[in-house]
């Protein structure tokens, strides 16, 4: 019984996945806008410029200065998107994003506020995935090794996507200041 519910716990993260990798791809506003937020920072901006302007600023930045590279997507005119580009890079641990973004720009409080979104599939795997691994620990110790592996994982991967959103709005704030500077 225990392995059918593997199985079936396996076919619907393989299923929340693909549903999360399809909207991602067209960047689905919905999708962009709603979740659970795991980061969030607002940024006062002295002169509040369109969602396009912020992307097109955003864009032009040097990826490096944020770690990996982020794609920038306009969602509304008072809403960018973005997420870490699918990349495989050799030189590092294996990474995968945890986190997608959303930058919200409040023309009335002159502010920008940047949140991450935990991706679904990270979500299914802890919501669900914990009372399985507790349920197979009680019968097997040895099978929690893995679990507690991939939760120390996803928590050093949260730690480098919130750095990196650290410096989107630290380069938000930077760009405020420099509007605020001149005549």
């Amino acid at each position: 019984m225990f392995r059918l519910f593997v199985v079936l716990y396996l076919f619907f993260i393989v299923g929340v996945g693909i549903l999360e990798a399809v909207l991602s791809r067209r960047w689905d506003a919905s999708y962009c806008r709603y979740g659970i937020p795991i980061f969030l920072k607002t940024v006062p901006f002295y002169e509040v410029a369109s969602s396009t302007t912020i992307s097109y600023l955003l864009s032009r930045e040097e990826p490096r200065s944020w770690g990996r590279s982020h794609e920038f997507s306009r969602v509304s005119e008072n809403e960018v998107a973005f997420r870490e580009k699918a990349e495989i890079k050799f030189y590092f641990l294996p990474h995968w994003a945890i986190m997608h973004g959303l930058i919200t720009i409040s023309p009335l409080e002159r502010a920008i506020t940047v949140k991450g979104y935990i991706d679904w599939t990270e979500f299914a795997l802890i919501a669900f995935g914990t009372p399985l691994v507790l349920f197979a620990a009680y019968s097997d110790l040895k099978l929690i090794l893995p679990a507690l592996f991939a939760y120390f994982f996803s928590f050093i991967t949260y730690s480098s996507q919130a750095k990196a959103y650290n410096r989107i709005v630290e380069s938000l704030r930077d760009k405020g200041q420099l509007v605020n500077a001149q005549p």
